[in-house]
């Protein structure tokens, strides 16, 4: 039997080598000619419609900054044609500067970039995109122009906040800084004063109870600092819910059992049944009436001290009193004893405590939450403030 001729090996075809990936880049297949722009009937009647209604001009560049195409609204703000600037050099447009030669070099180069131009009286918002074809190679620019100037006019009226100085930085972060370890201090004296192990005479327990009370006096100091500087430099701020005014005010005075005050003073809530809730911020209002009935107690040696709430017919709640049988206020000074570090003058010898900010601290508070705060008080007779949870009448 004849064999059958060998079948030479037909040579392997080489494969063909894959194209490079071209670079993640934004792709904008919007092909051009000089006087012309090609797109699908659709995107072309969609284009027209952004052009025609936006303050916004849409210009294609050749790769020597020439303008192929240019067309938008925002062109009638500087009383051009469409199609006017078409084969003219870019900086008939555009003033001729450095930065701009550079944003268009990016471009050029595959980049986005980006800026905000004055010229002819006007602002705009530009941005330079490079027009890339399917072989990743860069053929042009696009630039879009968006006007701005209403918009950076209503800006420069709004008014800016000031940035905080360096020393009110300071103050935050310091005042902040000290309450962990003055926590931590209060905590410890707390444990021994409250440990059935530890062996007390009377002296220690002297020593504790001082310790536990000047902590709590310091700490309060301190976060009326905090509050002061928070709000000098903008950054305090408020809640609201709805709150039970009984029971804010019994928790306010159970704080208050931990300062240290005469036995001869007793201090009572007096709270109209049925009071409806108060939509507040309960920790700021707590504030407030900690440092209200604070200053009471510095200035009050013997008797009571009343918070009483008061409400309209629908009994809704609409001032809070804080009453005090104390020493009693001139009334030249009921205006000065609300500015920061203000401690009064007092009728005897006792060192009165703080450092004249609770009173300041309370009436800012106020003006955060929509309060007011008035005081009467007449000398050797006592003083009340007021929180006006409503706005008062304006006077015929």
């Amino acid at each position: 039997m004849a064999q059958p001729p060998d079948k030479k090996p037909q040579p392997e075809k080489p494969s063909s080598p894959r194209p490079p990936k071209a670079p993640r880049r934004m792709q904008i297949p919007l092909p051009f000619t000089v006087g012309s722009f090609s797109s699908v009937p659709s995107t072309e009647r969609l284009l027209t419609s952004v052009l025609s209604g936006s303050p916004i001009i849409l210009c294609v560049l050749d790769s020597q900054l020439n303008i192929a195409y240019i067309d938008g609204k925002g062109l009638d703000e500087l009383r051009m044609a469409p199609g006017q600037l078409v084969g003219h050099p870019l900086f008939e447009l555009l003033p001729d500067s450095q930065d701009i030669r550079r944003l268009c070099d990016e471009a050029l180069a595959g980049n986005i970039a980006r800026t905000i131009q004055r010229f002819r009286e006007k602002v705009f918002r530009l941005a330079f995109l490079p027009v890339i074809h399917q072989n990743a190679s860069v053929s042009g620019v696009i630039l879009v122009a968006t006007d701005v100037t209403n918009r950076e006019r209503e800006q420069a009226l709004e008014p800016k906040p000031h940035p905080s100085p360096p020393e009110k930085d300071l103050v935050l972060q310091v005042t902040h800084e000290l309450r962990t370890p003055l926590n931590s201090v209060l905590g410890f004296a707390n444990l021994l004063l409250r440990s059935k192990e530890t062996q007390l005479n009377d002296q220690d327990r002297f020593y504790l109870e001082r310790i536990i009370g000047n902590t709590n006096h310091l700490l309060q100091v301190i976060g009326q600092v905090l509050d002061l500087s928070l709000h000098t430099a903008g950054k305090l701020t408020h809640a609201s819910s709805s709150e039970d005014l009984r029971v804010v005010l019994e928790e306010t005075l159970g704080e208050l059992k931990g300062l240290t005050w005469s036995g001869s003073v007793t201090i009572v809530s007096q709270v109209p049944d049925g009071t409806l809730p108060v939509k507040t911020d309960r920790v700021k209002l707590k504030q407030i009436l900690v440092n209200l009935v604070s200053n009471s107690l510095k200035y009050t040696s013997k008797g009571t001290i009343t918070v009483s709430v008061h409400t309209d017919a629908q009994l809704r709640p609409v001032r809070i009193d804080v009453t005090d049988t104390g020493e009693g206020i001139p009334k030249e000074r009921f205006k000065a004893i609300f500015e920061a570090f203000d401690r009064g003058t007092h009728n005897n010898d006792r060192m009165i405590e703080g450092v004249g900010l609770g009173l300041s601290i309370a009436q800012t508070l106020c003006t955060m939450l929509g309060y007011t705060i008035s005081v009467n008080s007449e000398e050797g007779k006592g003083s009340t403030f007021s929180i006006h949870l409503v706005p008062l009448p304006t006077p015929l």
